[in-house]
C-alpha cells in the first residue's frame, strides 16, 4: 500500500509500527509510505538498521504542551537534537484558553521566547491555535525537528530513535504513552461537572447577545463573510449521559441528532439560537452547528516518569498526558511543568553537577515516591515531586471551585433562564 505523507526538518530514514519512511530529496517534502507487513525477524532487522540517526529526546505531540517543553530544552541546551512527533499535518483545536500570568514564571532568558509570552499575556483570553503556531514558528527557529508521524506504539520508538535518551509523551487527555507505557495507572480521577456547548456559524459579522448572560458565550473569527457563536451551559450528569457520544471528533447536528437530545436541552439549543436571530438578525449557516457534550474532569497519573526498558532511558508524561483540570487550569498546568521539565531534561545532559546539588537532588528520591518509577536520573526527580505537589494543589482547587459553583447553580440556571425570557 502506498500513500502520502509529510516530514518537516532534516532529511531522514525512520522506521515506526512497521512504516517505513524514506525522503526524497532534500527539497521535495512529500515521501512515500510503505506498509511493511512482514513478520520475519531478519527482514525487520535489516530495515531497523537503516535507522541509526542521532536524537536526544523524542516528543510525541506537536501540541501546545510539547512545543512548549521542546522550545525550553533547546533554548536551555542548544546542543540537543529533539525530534518531535505530530499524527496531523494542521493543529484542529480552536477554542480559547485563559493564561495566568504566574504560568510563565521561570522561562530562560530568550527574546524570542519572551517576546511570544509577551503577546499571551496581552490577551484575557487566547486560542490555543494560535499558542501552537507562535510555539511551532520558534522551534522550527530554534532548529527542532517536527515529523508528521502518528505514534501507535510507543514501544517501537526506542527501535527508529536508538540513541534518544528522553522519550515523553505529550499526546493529550487519551494519550496513548499513559495507556501504553505506564499501564493508565491514575491516582484521581473524577468528574466534577459536565457542560454542553454549541458552535455554529453564522453570515457575516456578529457579537454577543448580552455580555452579563449566565450562559458562557462567545464569537469568534469575525470577518464580513462568516462568524463562529458558541455558547455552553451547565447540564446533570443524566443529560451528559445521553449526550456523551456527542464528541469534538464527532458532534450532534441538529438536523441529523435531534432525537439524541433530551427535550430541555433541545430548547435551550433552541430558545438561544432563536433569540440570537431575533435580536441580533443573525442567519445562521445551514448544518453547522456542533453540539458536544464535556465533563469537567480532574485527573492526573501516578507516575509521572520511569525507567525505560533499554538501558539509560527515561519515560516520561507531560500536559494533559500526565493530569488535567478544569476552569482554564490545564494549559496553565501544562506551561508550569513544562517549564520545570525542559529544565531538568537539559540540565540532566550537563557533563558534571556540584557535589552539594548532586546530594540535594538524591535526598529527594524517597520524597517522590510513587511519582517516578525505577533509575531515573537525579536531575528529573525534583521534576516528578514538582508535578506530584502540583497535581494535589490543582486537584483540590479544582473541586473547591466545582463546590462553589454547584451552591450557585440553582441562581444560575434561574438567572439564565430570565435572561433569556426578557431578550
Amino acid at each position: 500500500m502506498i500513500s502520502q505523507t509529510h516530514l518537516i526538518g532534516k532529511p531522514q530514514f525512520y522506521i515506526t509500527n512497521f512504516l517505513f519512511f524514506k525522503k526524497l530529496n532534500k527539497q521535495n517534502l512529500k515521501l512515500n509510505c510503505v506498509t511493511i507487513t512482514s513478520q520475519n525477524p531478519i527482514e525487520l532487522s535489516k530495515i531497523m538498521q537503516i535507522s541509526n540517526e542521532k536524537c536526544d529526546v523524542v516528543i510525541s505531540g506537536a501540541g501546545p504542551s510539547g512545543l512548549w517543553l521542546a522550545d525550553q530544552m533547546k533554548i536551555h541546551n542548544p546542543h540537543l537534537n529533539i525530534v518531535v512527533l505530530e499524527k496531523r499535518g494542521t493543529y484542529t483545536r480552536e477554542h480559547s484558553v485563559k493564561l495566568k500570568r504566574s504560568s510563565f514564571r521561570g522561562i530562560p532568558d530568550h527574546p524570542e521566547l519572551k517576546e511570544i509570552v509577551g503577546k499571551f499575556k496581552q490577551k484575557k483570553f487566547i486560542k490555543i491555535n494560535v499558542i501552537e503556531q507562535e510555539l511551532k514558528t520558534l522551534a522550527l527557529k530554534l532548529g527542532i525537528d517536527i515529523r508528521i508521524q502518528e505514534v501507535v506504539k510507543p514501544t517501537l520508538l526506542p527501535q527508529q530513535f536508538p540513541h534518544a535518551k528522553f522519550f515523553i509523551g505529550a499526546d493529550g487527555a487519551h494519550s496513548i504513552f499513559r495507556k501504553e507505557i505506564f499501564k493508565e495507572n491514575l491516582k484521581l480521577k473524577k468528574s466534577l461537572k459536565y457542560l454542553v456547548e454549541v458552535k455554529y456559524d453564522v453570515w457575516g459579522n456578529s457579537n454577543t447577545l448580552h455580555p452579563q448572560t449566565c450562559l458562557k458565550e462567545g464569537v469568534s473569527g469575525k470577518n464580513e463573510e462568516k462568524s463562529s457563536v458558541s455558547f455552553r451551559f451547565f447540564v446533570n450528569e443524566d443529560v451528559y449521559q445521553q449526550l456523551k457520544e456527542a464528541r469534538f471528533n464527532n458532534p450532534y447536528k441538529l438536523e441529523t441528532h435531534k432525537h439524541l437530545i433530551p427535550p430541555q436541552t433541545l430548547s435551550t439549543i433552541n430558545r438561544w439560537i432563536d433569540k440570537r436571530e431575533s435580536r441580533l438578525g443573525e442567519k445562521k449557516v445551514e448544518n453547522s452547528e456542533r453540539i458536544t457534550a464535556i465533563p469537567l474532569e480532574v485527573y492526573a497519573t501516578k507516575t509521572f516518569l520511569k525507567e525505560g526498558v533499554k538501558s539509560g532511558t527515561t519515560w516520561g508524561l507531560i500536559g494533559d498526558a500526565a493530569m488535567g483540570f478544569p476552569f482554564f487550569r490545564s494549559m496553565n498546568t501544562s506551561l508550569l511543568s513544562g517549564t520545570i521539565l525542559a529544565r531538568a531534561i537539559a540540565n540532566s545532559f550537563s557533563p558534571s553537577r556540584p557535589l552539594l546539588q548532586r546530594k540535594i537532588l538524591a535526598y529527594a528520591r524517597p520524597i517522590a515516591g510513587s511519582s517516578i518509577e525505577g533509575n531515573i536520573p537525579n536531575d528529573l526527580v525534583s521534576a516528578a515531586v514538582y508535578f506530584q505537589i502540583l497535581s494535589t494543589l490543582e486537584s483540590l482547587a479544582a473541586q473547591i471551585k466545582s463546590l462553589g459553583i454547584s451552591a450557585l447553580q440553582p441562581f444560575i440556571q434561574g438567572a439564565s433562564n430570565r435572561k433569556l425570557k426578557s431578550l
